[in-house]
């Protein structure tokens, strides 16, 4: 997919926070480095009909980037993410998206051997709704049709 092909060397910097066997002082100093990156590629939870973004997350820096810091964010968004307005976003959110990042993340830390604290209410932390950007050019939404990520 696309984040394996970030990987290869492209002739850029990429701030990977999945890098398998990275310390969490890696991992924290690599999302703040992304608050800062020219372009931050990322997704969208849900996209209402009219346009507006509807986000969540745990530690906040997707959510922050998207809002502001990188000079260019770059979203790609499955069809599955459409909903009709800002309340049905939320609601795919606690109906979809958290109960499959808690599995997500809980099954990396099983596989760590670490504790599985994460539920449906715990990992959702920030929240975020982007109706539009001083910058009318800084945000590039790529809508694909098909289902991708959740």
């Amino acid at each position: 997919g696309l984040l394996d092909w970030l990987r290869q060397s492209h002739g850029f910097q990429l701030f990977d926070q999945y890098e398998e066997g990275i310390s969490m002082e890696e991992n924290v100093e690599r999302r703040r480095k992304g608050l800062l990156a020219d372009i931050f590629v990322s997704s969208s939870n849900a996209i209402t009909r009219s346009g507006y973004l509807v986000n969540v997350d745990g530690a906040g820096n997707r959510v922050a980037a998207q809002a502001y810091g990188p000079k260019k964010v770059l979203l790609i968004v499955g069809k599955n993410k459409i909903v009709d307005d800002v309340e049905a976003g939320f609601r795919r959110i606690e109906e979809v998206v958290a109960p499959k990042n808690v599995e997500r993340v809980n099954k990396k830390a099983f596989s760590l051997k670490k504790e599985q604290r994460y539920t449906v209410q715990n990992i959702q932390s920030v929240f975020v709704v982007i109706k539009k950007t001083d910058d009318k050019n800084r945000i590039t939404l790529i809508l694909v049709d098909e289902e991708l990520g959740f």
